[in-house]
């Protein structure tokens, strides 16, 4: 079985809201920048993610699991060839006052069952055959005397046997249930592998919109930086010309020490981002090590049109965790099915027709003379009753799966509400992030008139680099406050589509098993 995995890329047009200002590259030292955009990510992962890797055995497993079973309906063959010897001493009849000698007999024999059907209706099919050659000497009494005669006999048979059972097995059997049991396993882990794909995609997903959010915030923390350093220049030619006191530059100066370590910490956040999204798309660390992956696309705020009953009937029916429940309580309602047919009494027809040969001082071609032109034939049929008195185990097994049949359907209930209670919220919460995307945006509009205000006043002497400082602190807030509601815009629409299952949908997947 081989998972044949096709996917398009779709281009995203338009866009309502979005981060200004291209993506930047961090610094490195002995990084090859890789530019990658979301969908050559999520084609990396679907190739060479380690647990898409570890699903894909599953169903190759379940397969080959599902085609021993038909081993049920496999004709066998039973033969046996055996040579055997006998002898026996002589005895003394009183009766004539002779001595009568001993025997001496050597067997070849030829037993089978040379074949045994199985149809799919609890019914079995015997064809089998035997031959045997037995020759040597036994003694025997011959007139007024006694002598070894010799021994010369050739006999064979050929014969089916036809069972059928009526009560016990008749619908359902061990062997038909395990393989009815392993077609739906076959189905499950594909199900499974579907879980874990549409999974590592919307991973994938995350991990790249918190990429782009950390490269992002980079470019922040250096930009907050730059206007601290500028400032603190500023200030020093104020503080020369005493235009602003030595206290206004130690303020600027304790700014640019914290700006210079938010900056750490953001290319410490960024190196982490990095190192996620590697793991995803990485089945060799070694080929990623020297490779710094650079977002090629932007956060943007692109409107959704939601369909909360739309929602609900693909979380329903696309849901690969939903369909698995399913299957569950499929198989065990099949457990259920044959535990009750256990209950019942075993009742077998039975019905056998052959023919045989004997023959003495002749050959074995005699023999099937006699077997072909029908000289020797037998039949019988009837029927074999077994009654279990009390069948305990029986009727305590059946009780225990129809208990865990209804332990099943209500884990099922269960999840269906989960499902639905789960995209509902998913909605409310992206349609919350598109919200504060686009106050968060106006925010940060707002920020950089005011600073842009508040830095002319202080050229011409009204204001103080103090209230510049602050002004760039609340800029670069709400420029880390924009890219964080993106981030959380974007991830809250990659969490919708994958608790309504139509992840791989969206991102035209297609999954076709051979």
């Amino acid at each position: 079985m081989r998972l044949v995995t096709t996917f398009y890329c779709l281009a995203v047009a338009g866009a309502a809201l979005g981060v200004e200002g291209q993506l930047t590259v961090p610094d490195s030292t002995n990084a090859t920048v890789r530019h990658l955009s979301r969908m050559e990510c999520i084609a990396l992962a679907l190739e060479h993610n380690l647990e898409i890797r570890v699903a894909r055995h599953e169903p190759r497993i379940a397969h080959y699991n599902l085609r021993g079973t038909y081993a049920y309906y496999e004709p066998t063959l039973n033969a046996s060839v055996t040579h055997a010897f006998s002898k026996s001493e002589g005895s003394y009849d009183p009766s004539i006052d002779l001595s009568i000698p001993g025997a001496r007999q050597f067997n070849n024999a030829f037993n089978s069952t040379f074949l045994t059907f199985r149809s799919p209706y609890g019914s079995q099919l015997e064809i089998g055959a035997d031959a045997s050659h037995i020759y040597g000497t036994r003694g025997a009494r011959a007139g007024f005397g006694a002598t070894n005669m010799p021994v010369d006999v050739y006999t064979g048979a050929a014969g089916v046997t036809f069972r059928q059972d009526l009560l016990r097995n008749f619908w359902t059997d061990a062997g038909r249930l395990t393989i009815q049991l392993n077609r739906r396993a076959l189905k499950m882990a594909e199900f499974m592998l579907e879980n874990r794909i549409l999974q590592t995609v919307a991973t994938t997903e995350q991990a790249y919109y918190a990429l782009i959010a950390a490269v992002e915030n980079v470019r922040v923390a250096e930009v907050s930086l730059q206007l601290n350093e500028q400032l603190l220049s500023e200030t020093r030619q104020r503080v020369k010309v005493g235009v602003a006191v030595p206290l206004d530059e130690k303020q600027v100066e304790s700014d640019v020490a914290s700006a210079r370590a938010a900056l750490i910490k953001a290319r410490l956040d960024l190196a982490n981002s990095e190192n996620d999204l590697k793991r995803l798309l990485a089945d060799d660390y070694g080929d990623w090590y020297q490779v710094q992956p650079l977002p090629s696309e932007k956060l943007l705020a692109i409107p959704e049109a939601y369909n909360l009953n739309e929602s609900w009937l693909m979380g329903i029916s696309l849901r690969p965790d939903y369909n698995q429940a399913k299957l569950q309580v499929e198989m065990k309602g099949l457990e259920v099915k044959y535990a009750h047919n256990q209950l019942f009494p075993t009742l077998q027809f039975v019905a056998t027709y052959g023919r045989s040969g004997n023959n003495e001082d002749g050959s074995f071609a005699d023999v099937l003379a006699d077997v072909e032109l029908e000289r020797n034939a037998r039949y019988s049929f009837g029927g074999v009753l077994s009654i279990p008195l009390g069948n305990t185990d029986a009727r305590n097994r059946h009780k225990a799966r129809k208990e865990q049949m209804e332990q099943l359907k209500n884990q099922l209930r269960l999840l269906h509400l989960d499902i639905l209670v789960s995209i509902e919220k998913a909605v409310n919460t992206a349609r919350a992030a598109y919200e504060a995307a686009g106050a968060t945006r106006e925010a940060r509009i707002f920020a950089e008139a005011a600073l842009d205000a508040e830095r002319k006043k202080m050229e011409n002497g009204k204001s103080t680099s103090y209230f510049v400082l602050d002004f760039q602190r609340q800029l670069t807030e709400k420029r880390y406050g924009e890219i964080a509601a993106l981030a959380a815009y974007n991830t809250a629409l990659s969490e919708l589509y994958r608790r309504e299952g139509s992840t791989l949908q969206r991102n035209r997947i297609d999954l076709q098993y051979k």
